[in-house]
């Protein structure tokens, strides 16, 4: 059964005429956002997909899972620091340069390369 308010790529599944994934409307929700919240935090996106979308994502749980978990594959915490203010914030593991999350300006350093 075909859902017209996502796109279905081979890798992962988008709202409807955006590029984002279902995947992280699915985990803010599960996270106990509130769809309200999800409204406001997507607000071009119309109402009916992203409610279209998160009906997609129960009704196909395992592949937003197995998405999900492809992403935390990623995305994993490196033991690397930019800053004091960053002690609790873990970088990703793509090594890309990056400022850190905590918005103190610090350009972190990629991963493997010396302190």
């Amino acid at each position: 059964m075909t859902n017209p308010y996502v796109t279905v790529t081979e890798d992962t599944v988008y709202l409807e005429g955006t590029k984002v994934p279902v995947r992280r409307l699915y985990a803010w929700f599960r996270r106990g956002v509130s769809v309200e919240t999800l409204f406001k935090r997507y607000p071009h996106v119309r109402p009916a997909v992203v409610l279209g979308s998160l009906a997609y994502a129960i009704d196909n749980i395992d592949r937003i899972e197995t998405e999900l978990a492809r992403e935390r594959a990623i995305v994993q915490p490196v033991s690397r620091e930019c800053c004091p203010r960053c002690v609790r914030t873990p970088f990703n593991a793509r090594g890309d340069n990056a400022y850190c999350t905590e918005d103190c300006g610090t350009l972190r350093a990629p991963v493997g390369a010396a302190k």
